[in-house]
This record gives structure tokens, C-alpha cells and sequence, in this order.
């Protein structure tokens, strides 16, 4: 059966590009498009034949498992990704916001065709139990060793090693990083890109520079706090997100703390948020979004009996400058 991995070997580009392409997104060059379109009329395939293909025996519902603060900026760039090609194929979207990390039951109450889950928020007992149900799923940013579990990530180490390298070729060695939730693979990778940035560099890291909170505003506003009560306050910080690089902002600006002059800060994830605050914050582009919507149409292959790719974890990292950095 064509599915759009065979059409990404045709075509010599990533799964990720041709699914761009396939959903009309303008961050494609023209000449790729055309290989990609060139190689799906060679080999027959028709992205749409999934919406008329579906089985009648499906009821046409995903359930999604959601946990911690779901009202940030990336919760709803996912969502919107996710409900984006539901909305594309007819299909319902059942979401659990409980933090019951083992409880699956009131998916399979209610009956579903597939689940989504988020980061680490998948335990083995879930895992043996999609196994024996024979349920697909699919896990966005975290990689399951599961032949039954799609898993799409995104390079947080690269990514944190380039916003480290980034503040350091600015000329700062004393760097602070605020990391998030323990067991949390991206903000395990995050941190061990700034690690290694550091290493590369032949920088010392020093412990009084390193934090650990979650993903949260209020994280970063309480780290903001003991930040300011060192007696040398480092020259840049590196967030795990822009929600705590949000707080930690606001938390500077009423203590007389100027952005960039006396601090530099970057975050990650570049949500559309990033670019309206007093000071646009300087952030790694993550592709929530994309990687939602390059999610839940693997799933949606899988289901339909479609062979997908166990791994898709090529999306491009890179940085998006703005005026929360400075050169010192």
C-alpha cells in the first residue's frame, strides 16, 4: 500500500515535508513541492482516500490525555494542530485533562479509535495495555520502544545546545539554565543541550546557575526571585519555555532588572506570544502545531490499516531572534 514514506523515498525528502506539502503549508521551496507532487502521481497516492476509506465499524473519536497547565500558548498550538486534521477527516476529539497518569478507562468507556498522548505522561502499564488492546497510539515529543506506539519528537537536545551556543557567542559565560518537571524527556534534553554547549565550550558550569521548576509562568517567576537574591547575577538565562521565561521577564522588570542590558534571556518554543511582550523574547522555534497535525495524521494512518513509520522525529530546529539578547 502507498503511504507517504514511500513517497518521501521517491521523492528524497522527509516524511515531515511531505506532509506539508499534502496539507498545503507555504514553508516548502517550490521546486521540493513539485518533487513531492511529481512522486505522488507516480505512485498513485491519494492523501484524501483516508476520509473516504474509513471502516464503518470505527466511531470516529481519538481520545487525548492532557495533564499539568493546559491553558499556555503551547497547549493550544497543539490542540490546534490535533483538531485541525480531526476537523479534516470527520473525527470527534475526546480530551482527559485528569493527572491520573494510569487511568485509560474512560477512553475505553466511551470507546475510541486511537489515543494521543503528550511528553512522558505514558507508563508502562499503559503501554502493555494499549498492547494487549491492540489500540494505536501515538506519543508526541517523547519516543516509546513500542511497536504499537507512533512517536514523534522534536530535537530538544539540538535545540538547547543552540540556544546555549547562541548566548555564547554573544560573549556570555556566566549563563543560568531553568530547567522543568523531572522525568520530563524535553526538558531532560533541553538541559543536556545546554550541557553540552557548555562542555564545547570549555565553560564551567556552576550550580548556582542551575534551576529546576516545570513549564509554568509562576515557575519562572519564583526562580526569577532567588536569581535576584545572588550576589552576582548571571549575564544570561537559558528557560526551558517561554512561559517561564514570561515569568521570569516580569519578575525582573518590577525589580528595575533591564532586558537585555543587565540580562539577557532566551526560551523555547517561540509561540506566537514571544513577539508580543515588552521585550520579544529571543526563543527556539518549536513546530507544536506541526508536529500535532504530523501526529494525529500518522495515527489516523494506522488506524486505517495505513503502515506508518515507528519514529518521525526530523523537523528543523533553529533559532528565532528577537531583542532579548545582546551581544556584551
Amino acid at each position: 500500500m502507498v503511504n507517504q514514506s514511500k513517497v518521501a523515498k521517491l521523492a528524497g525528502v522527509s516524511f515531515i515535508t511531505v506532509s506539508r506539502v499534502i496539507n498545503n503549508k507555504s514553508n516548502v521551496k517550490e521546486k521540493t513541492r513539485e518533487r513531492v507532487l511529481e512522486a505522488i502521481d507516480e505512485l498513485g497516492y491519494y492523501p484524501n482516500s483516508l476520509g473516504r476509506g474509513l471502516s464503518s465499524n470505527k466511531v470516529h473519536t481519538l481520545g487525548m490525555r492532557l495533564r499539568g497547565d493546559i491553558s499556555n500558548n503551547f497547549t493550544s498550538d497543539l490542540l490546534s494542530g490535533v483538531e485541525s486534521i480531526c476537523k479534516k477527516f470527520n473525527y470527534n476529539l475526546l480530551l482527559n485533562f485528569g493527572n491520573n497518569d494510569s487511568e485509560l478507562s474512560p477512553f475505553f468507556e466511551r470507546k475510541v479509535d486511537g489515543l494521543i498522548f503528550l511528553f512522558s505522561n505514558i507508563t508502562d502499564s499503559d503501554i502493555s495495555l494499549i498492547e494487549k488492546k491492540k489500540i494505536p497510539c501515538v506519543i508526541l515529543w517523547d519516543e516509546i520502544d513500542s511497536k504499537d506506539v507512533i512517536s514523534v519528537r522534536f530535537n530538544d537536545v539540538r535545540g538547547g545546545c543552540i540556544a546555549t551556543e547562541h548566548l555564547i557567542e554573544s560573549g556570555h559565560k556566566n549563563i543560568a539554565y531553568i530547567g522543568g518537571d523531572k522525568g520530563n524527556k524535553c526538558a531532560e534534553g533541553r538541559c543536556e543541550g545546554y550541557l553540552q554547549a557548555m562542555a564545547n565550550h570549555n565553560i564551567k558550569v556552576k550550580k548556582k546557575y542551575l534551576f529546576s521548576g516545570d513549564f509554568s509562568k509562576e515557575s519562572g517567576k519564583k526562580i526569577a526571585h532567588k536569581i535576584i537574591k545572588l550576589k552576582k547575577l548571571p549575564t544570561a538565562i537559558f528557560c526551558v519555555g517561554d512561559e517561564v521565561a514570561f515569568g521570569v521577564m516580569e519578575v525582573f522588570r518590577s525589580e528595575g532588572i533591564r532586558i537585555p542590558d543587565d540580562v539577557s534571556i532566551i526560551g523555547f518554543d517561540s509561540g506566537a506570544a514571544t513577539s508580543h511582550v515588552y521585550c520579544p523574547l529571543t526563543s527556539i522555534y518549536n513546530p507544536v502545531k506541526e508536529i500535532g497535525r504530523v501526529g494525529t495524521q500518522l495515527l489516523l494512518d494506522r488506524i486505517n490499516g495505513i503502515k506508518t513509520p515507528n519514529l518521525v522525529n526530523d523537523f528543523e530546529v533553529k533559532l528565532v531572534l528577537r531583542k532579548s539578547t545582546q551581544k556584551i
